[in-house]
C-alpha cells in the first residue's frame, strides 16, 4: 500500500499538470488550432509509438536480467545512441509526408519538421527513463520525475505562447519540457555498476536479429492501433471539418488524461511483478503471472471509470474553457471507450510475458476496421463529434471481445471475474450518479464539490480493499 500511495501522488502531480494544460489550451486556442496540434501530434505519435517505443519495450523487457548480468549500463548506452540516430531520418519522413498531403493543417512545414525532430529525441528518452526507475522499482525517484517533464513542459508552453503566440510555441514548449528527466536519466544508467556475481541462465541480448522478432509486431500493433485511435484527426476535416477534431479531442482527452494517469501508477505497481513472474520462460508461467497482474489491474480500471464517469462532467466547467462546454453532455461514451482501451492493454502485458508482441495483431486489426469503417456511416446519421465517440466506442468493444476470446481459449488465461463483477457493483452507483445527477449537480458549485469529494473517497476506499485483497 505505501508503493501504491508514492507512485500515486507522483502520477496525481502529473495529472495536476495535464488538467492546467488542457484548462489553458482551451483558454488561449480556437478549436481548429487545437486540431492542428493533435494532426501534428497523431504523426509524432505514429513515429515515436510506432517505430521507436518498441526498442524501449523490448530494453524493459530484459532489463533485470542484464541488471543481474551486470551489463546494463553498456545495453543502455546502445539503446541511446540508437535512438537518437534514428530521430532525424524519421523527422524528415514525417516532415516529407506531411508536405505531400498537407496532413497538419495551420502549421508551417519547416515548424512541423522542426517540431517533429524535437519530439523523436526527446520523448523516446524520457519514456526510457520511465521504463528503467519503473521497472527497478525506484519509486521515490520516479515520484520525483514523473511531473518534471509534464510540468517543465507547461512552463516552456506558456512561455513560448506568450512570445510567439501561435500554437507552434505551445507546442515546442511541451516538447522540450520532454527533455527535463535527461540528467536524471544519465545519472541512473551510470549508477547501475557491473555486477561480480555470476550471470543468469539467460538473458535477452541486444542483436539486431533479437530485437526485431521482437519489435516487428509491435510495429504493426501500434499502427493499426493508430488507425483505430488517432485516424478520424485527418477523416474528419473531409467528412465534416477541422473544428470537429479539436472538439472531440477536448471531450476525449478530459477522459483519456486521468484514465492514464492512473493507468500508469497501475503499471508502476504491477509491470514489476509481472516481469519477475514470467522470467524468460514463456508458457504457463507467463499466463499465471499475467493472471496475477491483471487480478489488480482489471477491477482497478472498473472501479476509476465509474469515478471518472461522474466526476468529469460536474468538474469539466472547471477543466476546459467554456467555448468547448457544449462536449461535456458527450463524455459518458468516451470513458466508456477508455476503459475497454485500458482493459484491451491486457493483452499487451501477454506479449511481453510471452515475450511474443503477435498476440495483439487480432485485436488491434479488428479495432483499426471497425474505427475506420464505422466513422463515414455514423458520420451521416449523427453529428460529427458523436459520431465520432460512436465510432471509437465500436471499435473498443469490438477489439475487448478479441482480448477476452484469445486469452480464454488461446491461453487458457483465468479473468478474476469475482473482483470484476464486485468492482463492477460497487462503481455501479457511480455509474449511475454520472448518467443521471451529473448535470444537476454541476449546476451548484457546493452540491458539485461534495460530489467529488464522496466519489473520490468512496473510490480509494474501494481501491484499498481490492490491493488489500489481491497482494
Amino acid at each position: 500500500m505505501g508503493d501504491f500511495i508514492v507512485i500515486a501522488l507522483g502520477r496525481i502531480g502529473v495529472l495536476i499538470a495535464g488538467v492546467t494544460a488542457m484548462k489553458l489550451l482551451t483558454t488561449f486556442f480556437s478549436p481548429e488550432e487545437i486540431a492542428a496540434q493533435n494532426q501534428l501530434l497523431a504523426i509524432s505519435n505514429l513515429l515515436a509509438s510506432g517505430l521507436l517505443a518498441p526498442l524501449i519495450v523490448y530494453f524493459a523487457r530484459g532489463l533485470i536480467e542484464w541488471r543481474a548480468a551486470g551489463v546494463l549500463p553498456e545495453q543502455a548506452s546502445v539503446l541511446v545512441r540508437r535512438l537518437i540516430a534514428l530521430s532525424l531520418p524519421l523527422a524528415a519522413l514525417g516532415a516529407a509526408v506531411n508536405l505531400h498531403w498537407y496532413l497538419v493543417k495551420g502549421i508551417s512545414p519547416t515548424w512541423v519538421f522542426g517540431l517533429l525532430w524535437l519530439y523523436l529525441l526527446a520523448f523516446p528518452l524520457n519514456f526510457l527513463f520511465a521504463n528503467f526507475v519503473g521497472i527497478l522499482a525506484q519509486r521515490p525517484r520516479s515520484a520525483l520525475y514523473s511531473g518534471a517533464a509534464a510540468w517543465a513542459g507547461l512552463g516552456l508552453a506558456l512561455l513560448l505562447f506568450f512570445r510567439i503566440e501561435r500554437i507552434d510555441g505551445w507546442i515546442l514548449g511541451t516538447h522540450l519540457g520532454l527533455l527535463a528527466t535527461l540528467p536524471a536519466l544519465m545519472i541512473v544508467i551510470r549508477s547501475q555498476a557491473r555486477s561480480a556475481g555470476d550471470p543468469p541462465a539467460h538473458f535477452l541480448d541486444m542483436s539486431f536479429g533479437a530485437i526485431y522478432r521482437f519489435c516487428w509486431p509491435q510495429v504493426v500493433v501500434y499502427a493499426l492501433w493508430w488507425l483505430q485511435s488517432q485516424s478520424y484527426r485527418f477523416m474528419l476535416p473531409s467528412l465534416a471539418d477541422q473544428q470537429s477534431v479539436g472538439l472531440f479531442f477536448v471531450a476525449y482527452a478530459l477522459c483519456s488524461v486521468p484514465m492514464q494517469a492512473f493507468e500508469s501508477a497501475l503499471g508502476e505497481l504491477c509491470t514489476p511483478r509481472l516481469y519477475r513472474d514470467a522470467g524468460n520462460r514463456g508458457g504457463q508461467a507467463a499466463v499465471l503471472a499475467w493472471q496475477s497482474y491483471v487480478s489488480v489491474y482489471a477491477p482497478a480500471i472498473l472501479l476509476f471509470g465509474g469515478f471518472l464517469s461522474l466526476a468529469l462532467p460536474i468538474a469539466g466547467k472547471i477543466l476546459i474553457g467554456e467555448r468547448f462546454h457544449g462536449v461535456l453532455s458527450l463524455l459518458f461514451a468516451p470513458v466508456l471507450t477508455e476503459m475497454a482501451r485500458a482493459l484491451c492493454s491486457t493483452m499487451h502485458a501477454m506479449g511481453l510475458a510471452q515475450v511474443d508482441m503477435r498476440v495483439n495483431l487480432p485485436v488491434v486489426a479488428l479495432g483499426a476496421a471497425l474505427s475506420v469503417a464505422t466513422l463515414p456511416l455514423y458520420v451521416a446519421i449523427y453529428p460529427p463529434v458523436i459520431a465520432t465517440a460512436c465510432s471509437l466506442l465500436t471499435a473498443g468493444v469490438g477489439a475487448l471481445a478479441v482480448v477476452v476470446y484469445l486469452t480464454c481459449v488461446r491461453y487458457r488465461a483465468v479473468w478474476p471475474l469475482r473482483n470484476m463483477v464486485l468492482a463492477l457493483l460497487l462503481g455501479a452507483p457511480l455509474f449511475l450518479a454520472g448518467a443521471f445527477w451529473a448535470e444537476r449537480l454541476a449546476q451548484n458549485w457546493l452540491h458539485a464539490l461534495m460530489a467529488l469529494i464522496v466519489a473520490g473517497g468512496y473510490f480509494l476506499a474501494a481501491m484499498a480493499c481490492f490491493i488489500k485483497r489481491t497482494t
